[in-house]
């Protein structure tokens, strides 16, 4: 699946997003026993977007991922941080305590 034709595929963001999750829990977290669970949710982040749910409800983006993880046996630690990856605001019921695997882009 191509994400944005400059950009590449939605692999290509993934491993993006993975890299770039694992370099802040490590380094501006000062994490780095998170930064492979940081990896491996920012890897799997972007995974709900292919899925018939998502695709018709968009809004579930991040939910299903989250919930998608969890059942596939993913750590806690992973699918929570997939689940809350896209809150949309401080006010928001979906937004909790964030770890430090849980601030990858959307």
């Amino acid at each position: 699946m191509l994400f944005h034709k400059r950009l590449g595929s939605y692999r290509a963001k993934a491993l993006r997003i993975e890299a770039l999750a694992g370099w802040v829990a490590s380094e501006v977290l000062g994490a780095p026993g998170a930064a492979p669970l940081a990896r491996r949710a920012g890897r799997l982040a972007k995974a709900d977007l292919a899925t018939d749910m998502v695709r018709e409800l968009t809004e579930l983006q991040g939910t299903m991922g989250g919930i998608y993880a969890r059942v596939q046996g993913q750590p806690e630690e992973v699918w929570r941080a997939i689940y809350h990856h896209y809150s949309r605001s401080a006010s928001s019921p979906r937004r909790r305590r964030r770890g430090p695997i849980s601030g990858a882009p959307r």
